[in-house]
């Protein structure tokens, strides 16, 4: 069938540049993905300005649809739908989002005391660490202060001792002429004799007697000491005014009262006695081994050595406290050589020889 000029205008019509017909063709590009033939009414505006006789012509023929435009139809008519009931929720989600920002403003609430505990604890370790810093000070001045007062204390300790030195020095000088004689039988007008007169008789006669030295020796003082436990007569004690008689006494003394129960001996302060006690089997034992042995007062040599009470001490501790089974190395012993010459290694050491000129 040939197309009428009718349809050629409204052909012509449709696809003029007018509201319309844009619109038209944006929908059908839309719904159909191309442009069709659409006969546009003769009365739109754009027609009848034209002043073109228009007529409008209707197909009875309805328009072919792509089954592919369909399927991708209906897919956004579901997603629009289904956007559409998601619309109905809107109420239900406003309320959870409600209580989200309730939740979160509870967080922020809980972050925000955080921060405020955590600037505490900072400002806290601060002021401990000031304090640390301040009790350190004041431990390096303690610190400081202890080591004057050990310091002090051992020059105390110095002096204290060279003090005790000093007074046991001059209670020695002050007995030199003194001599203590033992086992001399008491006479009855002694008991009687405040003066100490009749004892500086008998102490004469003793010596004339028993000594042979019939030179009248004098004397500052003479008396008798306290009582003894054992029942024995009580000690005279004599201070001679001549330094030169007291030593020939004594000197008699070991020639001619060997095997007697008298005695003869010079008087020492009791520090002295007990340093001599300590000293005094060293002394035996060497002068039986036939070294050269001098014995003053509270001084003992062996070979020109001198032997002090505190090694002797510390050699016997040594001895008493070591372990019998114990073995120990020589190197590691830092024992004087003289100790361990005269004394030995401790117990359970290994018995080595011992250089003899040491």
């Amino acid at each position: 069938m040939e197309e009428t000029p009718n349809h050629d205008v409204n052909n012509r019509l449709a696809t003029c540049h007018t509201p319309v017909g844009n619109s038209i063709q944006q929908a059908r590009q839309v719904l159909y993905g191309h442009t069709s033939q659409y006969n546009v009414p003769c009365n739109t505006p754009a027609v009848v300005a034209s002043n073109v006789q228009q007529k409008l012509s209707f197909s009875d023929q309805p328009s072919p649809l792509d089954p592919r435009q369909m399927t991708n139809l209906e897919a956004v008519l579901n997603d629009i739908y289904s956007k559409l009931q998601n619309i109905d929720t809107l109420p239900n989600l406003l309320q959870s989002l409600s209580s989200i920002d309730a939740r979160l403003g509870g967080i922020e609430n809980r972050f925000s005391r955080m921060e405020n505990e955590i600037v505490q604890m900072k400002n806290d370790v601060n002021r401990l660490e000031n304090r640390v810093k301040g009790t350190e000070c004041n431990n390096s001045e303690l610190s400081e202060r202890l080591n004057y007062i050990e310091m002090e204390r051992d020059h105390i300790k110095q002096e204290n001792y060279d003090l005790r030195e000093r007074v046991v020095e001059m209670q020695a000088r002050s007995m030199r002429e003194n001599l203590l004689f033992g086992g001399i039988e008491e006479d009855t007008c002694e008991k009687e004799d405040r003066d100490n007169i009749q004892t500086e008789k008998v102490l004469q006669k003793f010596i004339k007697e028993k000594l042979n030295i019939l030179d009248n020796i004098k004397f500052h003082v003479v008396h008798r000491l306290r009582p003894r436990q054992d029942g024995k007569p009580r000690t005279i004690v004599a201070k001679f005014e001549r330094r030169k008689d007291r030593d020939r006494v004594l000197k008699a003394a070991r020639d001619n009262l060997k095997d007697t129960h008298y005695s003869i001996y010079e008087q020492f302060p009791n520090e002295i006695m007990e340093r001599r006690n300590i000293l005094w089997p060293i002394f035996k034992r060497e002068q039986r081994a036939g070294r050269r042995v001098r014995f003053k007062e509270d001084k003992l040599y062996v070979d020109g050595r001198r032997i002090f009470p505190q090694d002797v001490t510390y050699q016997n501790n040594r001895q008493n406290h070591s372990a019998p089974n114990k073995q120990m190395d020589r190197n590691d012993q830092q024992d004087p050589p003289f100790l361990l010459k005269h004394f030995g290694p401790p117990t359970g050491v290994n018995q080595q020889p011992i250089v003899q000129n040491m």
